[in-house]
């Protein structure tokens, strides 16, 4: 009848909705910076060169973001040498909340390879990198795993000790305009289910060994 119809179709439409609700997430998104408030302390490693030395880079706010209103602008000079924007990170609390990714968005004004770097500056210094490609003109989504870094001497990643991020060259310096966005430290979710509402809980069977009543055709 209409109103047996009508019923079903209630009924499977909270259930979709209860499923999109309770579906586990891959992983745990920590944000790092999204720009929406300043440079909150990044900025272009030749503040920290000597006076009257060229200027290989700068590092400013741009409206010309991937998502809100700002993202970080990295301009680069073409030369030899090394060329970065950087900010500071706190490894030993990613360490604790299990991360184990780097996530962020990119774009850039010409094809290139940008260095990513994680690393402390401290004695003695470490540094873990992998290099990235982007295409001319377009956001790109880019996700590291921490594993995979390349280790710059040789030893093991210990997270808890690297203290900065950064983004840029080392080497070849290109003429280059680059933009950052949304940046996130990703920690994976063991058990999704294990902090998931009790309704989410009683979906998936986990409280009640039939958490949904299949009605015959007809009733209400």
């Amino acid at each position: 009848s209409g109103c047996g119809g009508h019923g079903r179709n209630a009924r499977l439409a909270a259930l979709v909705a209860l499923v999109a609700l309770c579906a586990p997430a891959a992983a745990l998104e920590r944000p790092v910076q999204d720009f929406e408030f300043g440079l909150d302390g990044w900025g272009s490693n030749d503040n920290e060169k000597t006076a009257g030395r060229r200027a290989l880079s700068s590092v400013d706010l741009t409206d010309q973001s991937h998502s809100g209103f700002a993202a970080m602008q990295f301009r680069t000079t073409s030369a030899r040498g090394w060329a970065v924007a950087q900010g500071r990170i706190d490894g030993a609390r990613w360490q604790a909340e299990g991360v184990d990714a780097l996530a962020f968005w990119a774009k850039s004004n010409v094809p290139l390879t940008l260095r990513v770097i994680i690393a402390r500056y401290s004695d003695p210094p470490r540094a873990f990198f992998a290099d990235v490609g982007l295409e001319a003109g377009v956001w790109t989504p880019v996700e590291l795993r921490l594993q995979d870094l390349a280790s710059r001497d040789g030893n093991p990643l210990n997270l808890g000790e690297l203290t900065a991020l950064q983004f840029g060259y080392e080497g070849d310096v290109p003429e280059a305009e680059v933009l950052i966005d949304d940046i996130r430290a990703l920690s994976p979710i063991e058990d999704a289910l294990g902090t998931q509402p009790i309704a989410c809980k009683e979906a998936w069977g986990l409280t009640h060994p039939e958490p949904f009543e299949v009605l015959p055709t007809g009733q209400t």
